[in-house]
């Protein structure tokens, strides 16, 4: 469907513990994407231009998708549009919000909280942190940002671009 077509844009990349990065194909598997990363893999880290898009009589927005996973070691930062970093602190970990490498205050995320299996609303301090979370194991992080950028796109102008990162990473 058209959804699918849109995210096969999605450019995906291998990064190593020296910063190398690395192109990673993937396929569709029905609602899934699949892929195989190279050994030495410590994030794959993604961008994805989706175009424009409407909810009901809203004025279109452009929208642009920075998916991250953390598969091995520590976390760091890649200089995505917008990207979650995790930041271990005292035992717990907060999520730093970066917008072209500076921190985001204000912003919005929704962190799924390990053991709990639910989302908790978290917003950002000045720095660009979520208040820290105590619970070890797998966390799901999505942040949305919003700026007044307009252009146009397939024929469609828009005057602002929402910019959605996601982070999945373990924490031990």
């Amino acid at each position: 469907d058209a959804t699918w077509e849109k995210v096969n844009k999605l450019k995906l990349e291998a990064v190593d513990a020296a910063g190398k990065r690395t192109p990673v194909p993937f396929a569709r598997d029905k609602a899934q994407l699949n892929a195989t990363v190279p050994a030495g893999t410590t994030a794959v880290v993604g961008a994805l231009d989706y175009g424009t898009f409407a909810k009901g009589d809203a004025k279109p927005r452009a929208l642009r998708f920075y998916p991250k996973a953390v598969v091995t070691g520590a976390d760091a930062a890649t200089g995505a549009g917008l990207e979650v970093v995790a930041v271990a602190e005292a035992g717990k970990v907060r999520f730093r919000v970066l917008a072209a490498g500076k921190p985001v205050a204000a912003a919005k995320a929704s962190v799924m909280v390990p053991e709990k299996g639910e989302k908790e609303d978290a917003t950002t301090d000045e720095q660009g942190l979520t208040p820290a979370f105590a619970a070890k194991g797998r966390y799901g992080v999505t942040v949305r940002h919003e700026e007044a950028k307009g252009g146009e796109a397939d024929g469609v102008k828009y005057e602002t671009t929402l910019h959605v990162a996601t982070l999945v990473v373990d924490v031990k």
